[in-house]
Parts: structure tokens; C-alpha cells; sequence
């Protein structure tokens, strides 16, 4: 909060704050009423703020998505997007400078100072990876506690903003200027990221995969985990062809061969190792394993490598 009120844009601490539900649920599935979109608003009573509405499938299609931005913004609240966001579409807006197009009139360029900062609330996990990916969000995980049946004015008696006196505007003032005094003394604090980067990965591999994954590597319930091998029916441990382990899965879901084309399995299956804390090709330490012109994949126990 104190980054998102603070005017000052450091270019090496320039990042999207991007408000997710905490609870792990599966892909696709909509668990809100949270709180994430109450954060936003409460920026919006402190600074100037364009909101979005960005459920549209298609936002980053639109050619007049920030029309209603000016220099006066501070932040841009995109609203609830959808699952599988094009996050780098909004890589200049983050840390770089923002083209306003406006229907009617000739568009314009804000400087890199005037460029607003950027807040996003989601139901879902915003997925991509590597170190630009990395240093343009900072993640905000919102518990259940308020859900669809318990919601604050069940424990604060008014609506939040409509409904205050002076001497709650007076509190909330205060509280904010809190967050300022925070974020000057700590900086961008980072937040507990377990929960989500659970979520991230099963984003990233999907419901269907998932399913897959968890039948071909199953284990007995009789088998005792503190044994040092895998029983014999197992696949944990194996090493297995790439393209046999592609083409059961294609065989089991052949609705997926559209979806999931062979160059993106290999990145599924390392998904799926960090979600169920396996090693990935423990022998290579986590590098690709290939002979003979094929590429071998093992998931096995996380080794002291892994």
C-alpha cells in the first residue's frame, strides 16, 4: 500500500502489485469476495486512480485501454483479469514509459515519471518466469476470511467509504499515512510466496496434466515412504523417454495434442516436479538428460541438488 501512495518511481524497484486469493483451488475456478478489489478502492480514496474493469478476455487486444489515463493518474487498477494474462503486455507500464491512446483525439506518450504505477486484482495466478518476470511484481495473498458469506460489514456495521463518519475517515487517513511511514522505513516488504507459487505451477501445468501426472507417478498407499526405492510398478525414479511419457499422456487426453504440443510437456513436467517437490533429473542435477539423439526425464525424491 505505502509503495502504490508513494509518488516517487525508482526504475530499479519499478513493479506491478498484483493482489491474488492465498487458497489453493483448482485452475479455472472463481473464489472471490476476498477483499482484493476493497484494497484497490482504498487507494482510490488517497490518490488519483483509473479503474478498469478487466474481465474482458481480450484486454490486451484493446487499442484504448488507458484512454481514460492522464498525467494526474498515480495508479491504474486493473480489476478481476482472467486467468493466463499476458503480464509482459504491461511490462512499459511498469517500468518504463505509457502511450495513451484516446478515441477522438491524437494520442500521447507519458514519461517514464508520469506514468502511473499499476495494481492488479486476480482470482488466479499470473504466470511467466525467469528475472524480467521476477523484478516487475510483487504478490499480495489474500486469506478467505471474508468470502461470499462473511463479508466486513458483518464486523465493521457500515459500508466500506459510503457509509463512514468523520471519526473513521480519520482512522483510515491515518492508517495510510502509516503505510507511507512502512514503506519508507522497509521498502517493498516480500510477502510469504509458498501458497502461490503453488498456485503459479498448477496454473502453469493445468487441471488436465495435473490429473495425468498424479495417476502416472501414483504410489500404493501399503508403500512406506522412509523406504530408500520405489516399488516396482512405480514410474518415481525411472528414467523414461520424453516421448513415451508424452505420448501416454496424449493417449490418456487426446483433446490435449492441440493444447499442449511436445515443446511445452518437458515444461509441465518441471511444473509438476516443484509442486510435488520431486527431483527433476536428479542424476543431472536438474539439466536435460539425453543419449543417443533422445531426451530422457526422471522425477524421483528431491535429492540434496534439488
Amino acid at each position: 500500500m505505502g509503495y502504490l501512495l508513494h509518488s516517487y518511481k525508482d526504475r530499479s524497484m519499478s513493479k506491478a502489485v498484483i493482489a491474488m486469493d492465498g487458497n489453493l483451488s483448482e485452475i479455472g475456478s472463481s473464489h472471490g469476495r476476498t477483499g482484493k478489489s476493497l484494497f484497490g478502492l482504498a487507494v482510490e480514496q488517497v490518490i488519483p486512480l483509473t479503474y478498469i474493469a478487466a474481465k474482458n478476455k481480450k484486454i490486451t487486444e484493446d487499442p484504448f485501454l488507458f484512454e481514460e489515463v492522464s498525467e494526474k493518474t498515480a495508479v491504474v487498477f486493473l480489476d478481476d483479469v482472467r486467468a493466463n494474462l499476458d503480464f509482459e503486455f504491461f511490462f512499459p507500464l511498469i517500468s518504463g514509459k505509457l502511450t495513451v491512446n484516446q478515441k477522438g483525439s491524437k494520442k500521447f506518450t507519458l514519461s517514464s515519471d508520469q506514468t502511473p504505477k499499476l495494481l492488479i486484482s486476480t482470482n488466479h495466478a499470473i504466470l511467466g518466469e525467469g528475472p524480467s518476470f521476477e523484478d516487475r511484481h510483487a504478490f499480495i495473498a489474500f486469506s478467505d476470511f471474508y468470502n461470499e458469506n462473511h463479508k466486513p460489514t458483518d464486523d465493521f456495521n457500515s459500508v466500506f467509504f459510503d457509509e463512514w463518519d468523520f471519526k473513521q475517515w480519520n482512522l483510515f487517513y491515518n492508517f495510510m499515512a502509516d503505510c507511507l511511514q512502512v514503506y519508507h522505513k522497509y521498502g517493498i516488504v516480500k510477502s510469504p510466496q509458498d501458497k502461490l507459487e503453488l498456485r503459479r505451477l498448477r496454473q502453469t501445468m493445468g487441471e488436465v496434466f495435473l490429473g495425468w501426472a498424479d495417476e502416472y507417478y501414483s504410489v500404493s498407499e501399503e508403500f512406506d515412504p522412509s523406504k530408500s526405492v520405489w516399488p516396482d510398478d512405480c514410474n518415481l525414479g525411472r528414467r523414461i523417454s520424453k516421448k513415451d511419457l508424452y505420448n501416454h499422456f496424449l493417449d490418456n487426453n487426446p483433446r490435449e495434442r492441440t493444447y499442449t504440443p511436445i515443446t511445452n510437456f518437458k515444461k509441465k513436467l518441471k511444473a509438476y516436479a516443484k509442486y510435488k517437490r520431486y527431483a527433476f533429473n536428479p542424476a543431472k542435477l536438474g539439466k536435460d538428460d539425453k543419449a543417443g539423439g533422445i531426451e530422457y526425464v526422471c522425477l524421483d525424491r528431491r535429492s540434496k541438488h534439488g
